[in-house]
């Protein structure tokens, strides 16, 4: 009997909680779920492959789009990872995607948020 009771109160406080017809909101989704993930290697200009394309997908959807997504790591896509190190959290600006840049890449596309927007 206790516990019918208790399913009775959870069911009238999940009714009450939400607008009638309104299902709870969802929590915040990060801005960029589908770049993927592998390998990090060491990209700088003149590197070609999923790796730099996955690289691209992440600047790409961080600032707003634009960026060519063709896994060819040229003077673009070298200028996207400049402003991205200048921006986004004490990394060294040499226009290459290494180890600290990979993990900024992907912190910055973990958040609800995109790191140009602060």
């Amino acid at each position: 009997m206790l516990s019918r009771l208790v399913t009775v109160a959870v069911a009238a406080i999940g009714i009450l909680a939400a607008p009638a017809g309104m299902a709870a909101a969802a929590p915040a989704a990060p801005h960029v779920n589908n770049c993927g993930d592998g390998s990090r290697p060491l990209l700088k200009e003149g590197s070609r492959g999923d790796a730099v394309e996955r690289a691209q997908c992440l600047l790409d959807t961080d600032w707003g789009g634009g960026l060519n997504r063709d896994g060819i790591f040229g003077p673009e896509t070298r200028a996207w990872v400049v402003q991205f190190q200048e921006h986004c959290g004490n990394l060294q600006v040499d226009g290459e995607i290494g180890p600290q840049t990979w993990t900024r890449l992907y912190y910055w596309a973990a958040q609800p948020y995109p790191c140009h927007s602060l």
